[in-house]
């Protein structure tokens, strides 16, 4: 439905309040702002443009022309405009409206609201190609205010915040409408110091750190811009660094529960000096904690080739690595050694053997559901094994097979699931159980929440091998119902049968003996392990037969005993050292590279590069800093740390970082087909239709705590899964930069668009940033859908021609999915091996969805192909790991334009934080969520020779 729309033509009226300053010798004006700074302030005018009203569907709506969209969901949908503002440390700052002219204009129909983040839009094949919106429903919005002044975050030590203006608001069934708003902004600092005459001495002071530069160009004070104004809290490294000491520390990776043998051969292998290690001074700890061990040898200080240790291994579950991490040290203090108690099973009636088994399939990768925000599974992992849905799969069968089952005796049932639909109605999900067809009970829960239920089956029901049905059921009301089914776990008693080598189980709540038979009883330990890092040997059992072994609770418990004979003593995965940093006595860089040591080679000409430009350059194996910074665990939070200890503690502080290495959302490879992860994402719930993505933005946010996402650092990443890989893409950046091949190629942009949609009109927003910032020596193209190109057929060719052709800079608005522009497609992942343009590489925009997702395991995305390509592509692209609004996308865009075409400044990692810094309050995820493939130092080839014949080379 069409909208219809009128101006404004009111009475007005005008409040005066308080008088304007004199001007000062800094201003900066827009020719519908302007600002004067004053000794401790600063004065800001408005003269707002004339809004345009509408009404569609009775819903009222106001625009105003180059003022953005609220766009809050649950609140109003207004016209706001806002102005970057760096404060001084230790301000207090304050905004008052000092002059307001503004008018009263009747209201008809209800305002617009806002609508919120869910749902998907799909192409005519179903796959999804951006992200919808619905009605919030029971809105409540609250009054808007005229002016308002908000938090940013903290750059690089400087604290950033946002005057806001929003001139039409709601009132009292009008819009008020502020037509001239003079504001004073007091920053109130404890100290003042005279602003005006120190400016030239404050702006000197940031020019030395090219990302503070970035900062002055964005804010509206960039006299303020004084820089490293406070320092990362202590409290922001969310893990401790690894303990080391003057020996080798070496890690003993396990997967396996149970009690474990480290052998001298084992370490002796891994280079540890058992030569001179003390036995009596090793150390074995587990997530800091010490844990004792049992040493099997003599008592001298020698480590002798027959001797060994053993401990019990609990791996702890983690959603980077398939077990668990000990770490193993030598130093002149002694070490914790098991201890013993009495088991003796005299006097004590006999107890049930409980054993648990647990069944678990991890299928099903939640956020590609495109559910929004949800819980993590039962590990804290966002894996699972099956869904129910009530309009499509409500009923599944599972085998579960309990070969040692005491039949006599009752089990438990426990079961792990996430709903993930939550309509109005309560309770919104209900699962019935059967076991073997009979009825064992119902889940009922509410919302999108996980819930844990646990269940009783009958002994009548148990049989060495047991089918469980699980039904979805509509609760009353309920017409949407869709769950998750994560994991279950059967807890019974154990019958008298041997049971093999080894056995975990758990006894009663109070004293009982237990009788276990297993194959042989030759060197039999039993350890209690309840607290599984301080296990205690048990003695004094008795031996029935050389293969049944009884044994007593020591006390009340319940107690979980770890029972093992001679074969059943396990075996680590791997034993190896910790590695150390590279930069281990580095304090001061500008640049910094984190990859596999398997790719360091083809970096040699990239860090020769840049040490040429100027630049301080580091190399840093990423496992090393797994070592040191996350207790050899591949975990993101070891590079943000170990990032987080360059920018407190190096000068230079690091300004841009470059991770060298693809990276999955399946780094444990439950999916056949998933590649290995090289560099670990850092996967975040940043996005609201997707929820969890990968975020490398967050690898280097350091101030201003947890909520502040604004990077500290510059960062990008190359996709790269070989070598060969490595040595292409950086073969194509050096080459880019060193020797680009001559034409007037670079200095042509084309622009892509999609057809425009409720979501907008992207032939409009392309138009928009040509108008701002495409002027000569740049030129424009453009190839719009259904705009100046009849089909997509017709524009994909046009596309691909040009591409082939040399261009300095692409940009694409519209609609994506992970491997094509639109839905149509205009390009797609498969085009990229078509692309010959060589050397004429394009750094590629997109202003669209999803096109960064790197971390799909089994699939190439279209960014990655682009990136990787070995005939041309691009040499970086910018793009998003999410979905995002195409408002937003034009506030990066802008900032991004504004840098590299505008101000002349060539470094694309600059440009990408001018896009970031240009996002209003509205678009927060977006800092996150776009992600540069590419060097973020990398320089835009900016020489465009003018009034030159170029013809591309042909092969013939």
């Amino acid at each position: 439905m069409k909208r219809t729309v009128w101006f404004l033509l009111v009475v007005t009226a005008v409040f005066l309040i308080g008088r304007p300053a004199v001007q000062s010798a800094h201003d900066k004006t827009t020719s519908q702002s302007s600002l004067n700074m004053e000794e401790d302030g600063m004065l800001v005018h408005w003269q707002v443009p004339v809004p345009q009203f509408s009404v569609e569907e009775q819903v009222s709506y106001v625009e105003i022309p180059d003022y953005l969209m609220t766009e809050e969901p649950g609140e109003y949908l207004l016209p706001v405009d806002a102005k970057l503002i760096a404060v001084p440390d230790g301000a207090q700052p304050t905004v008052e409206v000092i002059s307001l002219k503004q008018s009263s204009y009747p209201l008809m129909h209800a305002p617009a609201i806002a609508p919120m983040p869910a749902g998907v839009i799909t192409d005519a094949d179903g796959q999804v190609i951006g992200g919808d919106f619905q009605p919030v429903t029971n809105a409540n919005p609250q009054a808007s205010a005229l002016v308002s002044l908000d938090e940013v975050g903290i750059m690089r030590g400087v604290r950033l915040m946002r005057l806001t203006l929003i001139p039409v608001r709601p009132q009292q069934g009008a819009y008020l409408v502020a037509e001239q708003v003079s504001v004073r902004v007091r920053f109130n600092q404890p100290e003042r110091s005279a602003l005006l005459g120190d400016s030239l001495q404050m702006a000197n002071t940031a020019v030395s750190d090219t990302l503070l530069k970035t900062v002055q160009s964005m804010v509206v004070n960039p006299q303020q811009v004084s820089g490293f104004q406070s320092k990362p809290a202590a409290s922001l490294l969310s893990r401790i660094q690894t303990e080391t000491t003057s020996s080798p520390t070496v890690a003993i990776e396990v997967s396996e529960v149970g009690i474990t043998a480290v052998t001298y051969a084992d370490l002796a292998a891994t280079g540890f000096p058992v030569g001179s290690a003390n036995p009596q001074n090793l150390h074995l700890k587990h997530d800091g904690v010490e844990v004792p061990i049992e040493w099997i040898g003599d008592a001298d200080d020698t480590f002798e080739a027959n001797e060994q240790f053993f401990f019990y291994a609990a791996p702890r579950f983690s959603r980077w690595f398939n077990g668990d991490i000990y770490l193993l040290t030598a130093d002149n203090l002694t070490g914790d050694r098991i201890s013993t108690q009495s088991a003796f099973p005299d006097g004590l009636i006999g107890g049930q053997v409980l054993l648990d088994t647990t069944i678990e399939l991890n299928d099903l990768y939640m956020p590609d559901a495109n559910f929004g925000s949800m819980p993590p599974g039962r590990d804290g992992d966002r894996f699972v094994w099956d869904f129910f849905k009530s309009q499509g799969i409500a009923e599944r069968d599972y085998s579960i097979s309990l070969t040692t089952v005491d039949t006599s005796v009752d089990a438990e049932l426990t079961l792990w699931f996430i709903g993930f639909t939550n309509p109005s109605q309560a309770p919104d999900h209900q699962v019935n159980v059967t076991w073997n067809g009979a009825d064992v009970g119902s889940v009922i829960w509410e919302g999108k929440t996980a819930v844990t239920s646990t269940l009783t089956i009958p002994s009548a029901n148990l049989q060495p091998t047991n089918l469980m049905t699980l039904t979805l059921v509509d609760p009353p009301g309920v017409t949407i119902n869709g769950v998750w089914f994560d994991a279950a776990q059967v807890r019974y008693s154990q019958n008298d049968a041997q049971i093999g080598n080894a056995l975990q189980f758990t006894g009663e709540a109070t004293q009982h003996k237990y009788s276990v038979g297993l194959a042989n009883t030759i060197d039999l330990r039993i350890y209690d392990v309840t607290n599984p890092d301080s296990p205690i040997k048990l003695g004094e059992e008795e031996i029935i037969d050389g293969k049944t072994v009884l044994f007593g609770d020591p006390s009340n418990g319940p107690h979980n005993y770890a029972l093992a004979n001679l074969t059943g003593i396990i075996s680590p995965d791997n034993i190896r050292l910790l590695r150390t940093l590279q930069t281990e006595n580095t304090t001061g860089a500008n640049y910094i590279v984190i990859s596999p040591d398997a790719f360091m080679p083809a970096l040699n000409s990239l860090v020769v590069l840049r040490q040429s430009q100027g630049l301080q350059v580091v190399v840093e194996d990423v496992q090393a800093i797994y070592d040191q910074y996350g207790g050899g665990f591949p975990v993101p939070d070891a590079i943000h740390d170990y990032l987080a200890n360059t920018y407190a503690n190096w000068n230079p502080i690091p300004e841009y970082v470059l991770l060298v290495g693809d990276a999955t959302f399946d780094p444990k490879q439950y999916r056949a087909d998933s590649i290995k992860t090289w560099v670990a994402p850092f996967l975040l719930e940043a996005d609201p239709w997707i929820g969890e993505v990968p975020v490398d933005n967050r690898f280097v946010t350091f101030d201003g705590g947890n909520t502040d996402t604004l990077p500290d650092m510059m960062i990008g990443r190359l996709p790269v899964n070989s070598l060969s890989e490595t040595q292409t893409v950086v073969n194509k950046i050096v080459q880019y930069e060193t020797n680009p091949e001559f034409g007037p190629w670079n200095g042509r942009i084309p622009f892509v668009a999609d057809k425009g949609d409720d979501a907008g009109d992207f032939a409009a927003h392309s138009n928009t940033l040509i108008s701002k910032f495409v002027h000569s020596p740049w030129t424009e193209q453009t190839w719009y859908l259904n705009v100046t190109q009849d089909s997509a057929e017709e524009l994909h060719d046009s596309l691909l021609n040009t591409w082939n052709q040399g261009s300095g800079i692409i940009v694409y608005s519209g609609h994506s999915s992970q491997f094509q522009w639109s839905g149509i497609p205009v390009l797609h992942v498969d085009d990229v091996a078509s692309l010959n343009n060589g050397a004429r590489l394009p750094i590629v925009l997109e202003m669209t969805c999803l096109t960064g997702s790197y971390h799909i395991p089994d699939l190439v995305t279209l960014d990655e192909e682009l990136i990787r390509s070995e005939t041309g592509g691009a040499v970086a692209v910018w793009g998003s790991t999410g979905f995002g609004v195409a408002t937003g996308h034009q506030e990066l865009a802008s900032g991004f334009f504004q840098t590299l075409l505008i101000d002349g400044n060539p470094v694309i990692g600059q440009a990408v934080l001018a896009g970031k810094l240009n996002l209003r309050n509205f678009h927060r995820d977006l800092l996150d969520t776009f992600t540069l493939l590419g060097d973020p130092y990398l320089h835009l080839n900016q020489e465009i020779p003018e009034n030159q014949l170029y013809l591309p080379a042909v092969n013939r």
